[in-house]
């Protein structure tokens, strides 16, 4: 009996590399009635992927997909309709940065807003698969305070670990 744990395993596959395809031994495609009762498990997968991932879909949404035959094809699609190219994501990607790098409390902003702000930025760092370290997340965070809160920030960090407290306990600390 298999796991859910290696079903899981065959959908990742069939998502990422594509449909399995089993050969003979001279190279040849293996036609369907010569395939073992486990080959023929593998390939049903693709079908079986494929339909997990339309499954949620809105008419548009399955519109944009419905003639993509692999799973691996639809699940390349949804990346592109929704993240972009690669060349879109990597200006997205230095867009945020961008704006994580001048990250300041602006004039007369609350604390909540530039948290809010903040999380925005941090979010959609993360979506992209950039992983900031926590230490230079807050480093960030107590460097674009204005003047102000420098008595705040101060105690803090003789109080707490700034290094290795989450940014939001930062925020929360300053109001």
């Amino acid at each position: 009996m298999e796991t859910n744990l290696s079903r899981y395993l065959l959908v990742l596959r069939v998502v990422h590399k594509g449909p399995y395809e089993f050969k003979d031994d001279k190279g040849r495609v293996k036609y369907i009635d010569v395939l073992t009762p486990n080959e023929l498990l593998k390939i049903d997968y693709n079908r079986k992927t494929r339909s997990m991932l339309i499954m949620g879909l809105n008419q548009a949404e399955y519109d944009k997909i419905s003639s993509l035959k692999t799973a691996k094809k639809i699940w390349n699609a949804h990346e592109t309709y929704h993240e972009g190219s690669k060349a879109l994501r990597e200006v997205k990607l230095s867009a945020i940065m961008n704006d994580f790098g001048n990250f300041k409390l602006g004039d007369g902003e609350t604390t909540k807003d530039a948290q809010a702000r903040f999380q925005n930025t941090i979010n959609g760092l993360q979506i992209l698969g950039k992983k900031i370290p926590q230490e230079e997340i807050n480093l960030k965070v107590l460097s674009s305070v204005p003047i102000f809160y420098q008595d705040k920030i101060t105690a803090l960090e003789s109080a707490l670990n700034v290094d290795t407290m989450d940014h939001l306990t930062i925020f929360a600390e300053m109001e």
